[in-house]
Formats: structure tokens, sequence, C-alpha cells
């Protein structure tokens, strides 16, 4: 199951923050594909097909824990993007009534 943790930084640290989070995705994706071709050697050379499904689908897993980090990042990211917008953005005039 997953659950939302939220922690919060400074605005303008939000693009290091998702840095971050990429950076340690990258390594996962990296031990995913070290996973992914010692499966496929093991396949050549002693297939153990029951190990091997089971295997795959544990890589499946792990790729959809990645592809979440990268949903999750994109969402923190556009919201960091509106709030960075709106900040340029100059307020809106108070028009006041001509007194009589």
């Amino acid at each position: 199951m997953r659950v939302n943790i939220s922690y919060s930084v400074e605005l303008e640290e939000t693009p290091k923050a998702v840095a971050n989070i990429i950076q340690q995705a990258c390594e996962d994706l990296k031990k995913t594909e070290f996973n992914m071709e010692n499966l496929g050697k093991k396949l050549k050379n002693d297939p153990d097909i029951s190990k091997s499904l089971l295997k795959m689908d544990s890589l499946r897993k792990d790729l959809f824990k990645i592809d979440n980090i990268l949903l999750d990042s994109i969402s923190i990211l556009a919201g960091y993007q509106k709030a960075t917008s709106e900040k340029l953005l100059p307020p809106p005039e108070i028009k006041k009534e001509k007194e009589e």
C-alpha cells in the first residue's frame, strides 16, 4: 500500500529536493537494470522458469516504484512552477469607488 508522506522545504529549495529524489530513483534504476541483466544471463545458462517468473514480477514492481517516484516529482515541480509563476504576477488592482 502506498501512502503520501509530506515534509516542507523552502520554495527555492524545491528543485534541489526533487533532484535528490530523482538521483535516488536513478540509483534504484541502476540496481534494477543490474538485476535484469543477471536474470537474462541466468535464463540463458540455467533456466529455472519458476524463479525467473518471480524475479520478473519483482523487477516490474521495482520499475513501477520508480515510475511512481517520477510521477510524484512531476507533481511537485508542477506545483513549484505554479507557485513561482504566481509569485511573479503583480497583485491584483483594487479599484476604489468614487466618493460622492
